[in-house]
């Protein structure tokens, strides 16, 4: 597992409401998220959790056209580099996977 990801709150503009910054100081998390980052799939998932504050993943493959199987995979990978957290709520036929975005921004620390 990568170090964990300093967090931090920052006022944002007025049209948002407070986010959470991630800040990425250290080389080997840096590489994870950016190779995280390197698939259009993955951003549009991140872009999605991002506008909303939680989905379900069942919810998130139907509003993105995808299978869940794809969604859950590129979600895995999302979640290993912490920018995205999973969790479980009870749903209509038991539970069901919910996902949040970790953070709304990062910056990253050279």
């Amino acid at each position: 597992m990568h170090k964990v990801l300093e967090e931090f709150n920052e006022p944002s503009p007025r049209h948002y409401s407070k986010k959470h910054l991630i800040v990425v100081n250290d080389p080997g998390t840096l590489s994870s998220i950016a190779r995280a980052l390197s698939s259009r799939t993955r951003i549009k998932i991140l872009k999605h959790i991002a506008r909303r504050r939680e989905v379900s993943l069942g919810d998130l493959a139907r509003e993105l056209g995808l299978s869940i199987s794809t969604v859950s995979k590129h979600v895995k990978i999302l979640e290993k580099t912490g920018l995205v957290i999973t969790g479980v709520r009870a749903g209509k036929h038991g539970l069901t996977k919910v996902l949040r975005c970790r953070g709304s921004r990062i910056l990253i620390m050279i």
